[in-house]
């Protein structure tokens, strides 16, 4: 897997992180979504998951259709290159 695509992952982890610690402390969806600097829905989607799953459900799921073409190693191959 390639460095930017784990670091995309553990940053969308972290930031679940943060929007269900910031909703445990009292704060409203409206304000949580404010601090963290996203969209109301996504605050409500990361507490739901995490109320139906706990935090393990705050991680990713592979996401349905064709698999991918390229390996990471190609894909990061081309990135640089354009």
């Amino acid at each position: 897997m390639s460095r930017s695509r784990r670091a995309k992952t553990a940053q969308t982890l972290a930031m679940r992180v943060r929007i269900v610690l910031l909703a445990s402390q009292g704060h409203s969806n409206t304000e949580v979504a404010r601090r963290v600097a996203t969209a109301l829905r996504t605050v409500g989607k990361s507490c739901q998951r995490y109320l139906d799953g706990g935090v393990d459900s705050l991680l990713d799921e592979p996401r349905p259709g064709t698999p991918r073409k390229l390996s990471d190693e190609q894909e990061e191959r081309v990135s640089t290159h354009t």
